[in-house]
C-alpha cells in the first residue's frame, strides 16, 4: 500500500497459531460468562463443529466472537419464535431453537458478520444501520458519533444508534465516541 498511497504503512501484521478445540470452547464459555450467560454442551458442540472445507469455524476468534454476539442478542422476536414450538417445556424449546440457529451458521466469519448486520437492519433503523457501518468501514481512524450523525443525514436516529453500538460493541471502538 505504501507504493499506491504514497504513505507510510502502519499497521504490522502477525500471524496467530488457530484455537484448538479445547480453547474454542473456554473461549465461547468466558464470552458468555461475562454477560453471566451459558450455552449448553451440545450447543457448543454444534458450534465446534462447524467446518469451513478442512478448516474449523472454531479456528477464528472473530467467528467465535460473532456466533456468541448473535447468541446474546436474541430479542422478542426470537422469543416469539420460541414460544411458537409446541409440546414442549420452555426450556427444552429454548435449547431447540437455539441449537437450530448454530447448526445454520456459515462457517466463515465474513458471512456471519453479515448474518449479524442483516440481524441488526430488522431490529433498527435499516437504512441508518447501514449508512453508519459503511462510513465507519471507509474512515480511516473511525468516526464520532456526532460526525455519523452529520454524515448519516434524515437516517440518523440516536436511539437506533445506541442499540446499534450497543449490539456492535465487541467489534467497535468507543475511541472517538464523543
Amino acid at each position: 500500500t505504501e507504493n499506491i498511497t504514497g504513505t507510510e504503512n502502519r499497521f504490522k501484521t502477525k500471524n496467530l497459531d488457530h484455537f484448538e478445540r479445547a480453547e474454542a470452547g473456554l473461549f465461547i464459555n468466558r464470552l458468555m460468562e461475562r454477560y453471566h450467560k451459558d450455552l449448553s454442551p451440545e450447543i457448543i458442540n454444534t458450534l465446534l463443529a462447524i467446518q469451513d472445507g478442512e478448516v474449523p469455524a472454531y479456528a477464528s476468534p472473530l467467528w467465535l466472537s460473532l456466533a456468541v454476539t448473535i447468541f446474546l442478542e436474541l430479542d422478542a422476536s426470537d422469543f416469539e419464535a420460541i414460544k411458537k414450538q409446541s409440546g414442549e417445556a420452555e426450556d427444552v424449546k429454548i435449547e431447540s431453537y437455539l441449537l437450530n440457529m448454530a447448526q445454520k451458521f456459515p462457517p466463515r466469519a465474513d458471512a456471519l458478520f453479515l448474518r449479524l448486520i442483516e440481524q441488526a437492519k430488522r431490529y433498527f433503523n435499516s437504512d441508518m444501520t447501514s449508512d453508519n457501518l459503511i462510513f465507519l468501514a471507509l474512515s480511516d481512524n473511525g468516526l464520532t458519533e456526532k460526525t455519523l450523525e452529520t454524515v448519516t443525514g434524515e437516517n440518523w436516529d440516536s436511539l437506533s444508534f445506541t442499540y446499534m453500538h450497543r449490539w456492535f460493541r465487541g467489534f467497535l471502538s468507543n475511541r472517538n465516541r464523543e
